[in-house]
């Protein structure tokens, strides 16, 4: 029985260190293009993302313990040379980025190795992402505003 004990917590910190890699990905090209984006209109977007993420990070990191879980911080060498920046396109690449992690959360979240606490916080991150992925192209004008408009 202890090795079931065992191999479930060797698998949720699995899981769990790939969602914070997702999200350590995430943050990468957020800060490369938060760097280009300090004039433009994509700022806004870019900082409720980035607060977003930053918010997964330390949750994740609270749940796995330093000591026990090593994560290889691989830096893109391409993030970080964005010579021009295009605030459209690099909105559609930010989408890109957290659709692509919206299986791995869906996974995550129908792993059997979960306690319910684990699982209702990953749910709640997944919904922030996907509510934020769709308002990042297409965003929800507030209603005191559409109402005054």
């Amino acid at each position: 029985m202890n090795t079931s004990i065992a191999s479930t917590k060797q698998n949720q910190k699995e899981t769990l260190s790939l969602l914070l890699q997702q999200h350590i990905e995430l943050k990468q090209l957020i800060d490369a293009l938060f760097s280009k984006a300090w004039n433009t209109n994509s700022i806004e977007p870019l900082l409720e993302i980035r607060s977003l993420n930053s918010s997964c990070i330390s949750k994740y990191n609270d749940l796995i313990t330093h000591n026990e879980v090593m994560i290889d911080n691989k830096k893109s060498s391409n993030l970080t040379k964005l010579a021009d920046f295009n605030s459209d396109l690099n909105l559609w690449e930010i989408n890109a980025k957290l659709s692509k992690m919206i299986p791995v959360y869906q996974k995550a979240v129908s792993s059997i190795h979960f306690n319910s606490f684990v699982r209702m916080l990953v749910s709640i991150n997944m919904e922030k992402l996907v509510l934020a992925k769709d308002n990042l192209l297409h965003p929800v004008i507030p209603v005191q505003e559409a109402i005054s408009a």
